[in-house]
């Protein structure tokens, strides 16, 4: 077994056949990756549209924002949604029931974030992304029926990352403030991509 494996005696028993399974996918190769992304689209198909939600699409510059509205009586609430896929692979269309779903059965309005990918883009292009669906969320909240001071802040893996340093960012500009946080599984601990017993893409050292 490579040095740059994750140790099998670290893994749960009942996930380390999954594991032995697992292709060795080139992800530190950017053209693998920009092929993987593009072909994701096609894969990842969007699912039978939720009963009772109306989906719109929003440009705010370099990203766009996909937004759900439950037709019946709102809340008042809102939800602002970002994906996972590591920083550098993943869209809008992986959370589209789960948002679908948050906004029917909360009455609330989801706003999920399609942000820059790296490495095309470097850091901090998906913070900053993320930055500004807020304050697009924010002005646009009223004609939402959305109460601006009502909007959480939530994501998953990567997603949850950008979540927590999106609050950690807002709390230094001042002005309003999440009204909650909800992070899912969140990428948060950057100390792991030294250490290559923890390393789950098997990618080769780059000298």
């Amino acid at each position: 077994m490579s040095t740059d494996q994750i140790d099998l005696d670290s893994i749960h028993p009942e996930l380390r056949d999954v594991y032995r399974r697992m292709p060795n996918l080139p992800m530190h190769n950017r053209l693998f990756l920009g092929l993987f992304n593009r072909l994701a689209k096609y894969v990842i198909k969007s699912p039978k549209p939720v009963d009772g939600v109306t989906i719109t699409h929003q440009v705010i510059g370099p990203a766009s924002v996909r937004i759900y509205r439950p037709c019946g009586e709102l809340s008042g609430a809102g939800l602002l949604w970002i994906h996972g896929g590591g920083l550098i692979a993943g869209s809008v269309d992986m959370n589209d029931r789960d948002c679908s779903l948050y906004a029917r059965d909360l009455n609330l309005v989801v706003v999920s974030v399609d942000y820059r990918l790296a490495p095309r883009h470097r850091f901090p292009s998906a913070l900053d992304d993320c930055v500004l669906a807020w304050y697009w969320f924010q002005s646009s909240a009223l004609t939402l029926g959305v109460d601006p001071v009502r909007i959480a802040v939530s994501g998953q893996s990567a997603g949850g990352g950008l979540a927590a340093s999106l609050v950690q960012q807002l709390s230094a500009q001042g002005g309003i403030q999440p009204a909650a946080q909800a992070l899912v599984y969140p990428m948060l601990d950057d100390r792991t991509a030294a250490r290559k017993r923890v390393r789950c893409c098997k990618a080769p050292d780059v000298e």
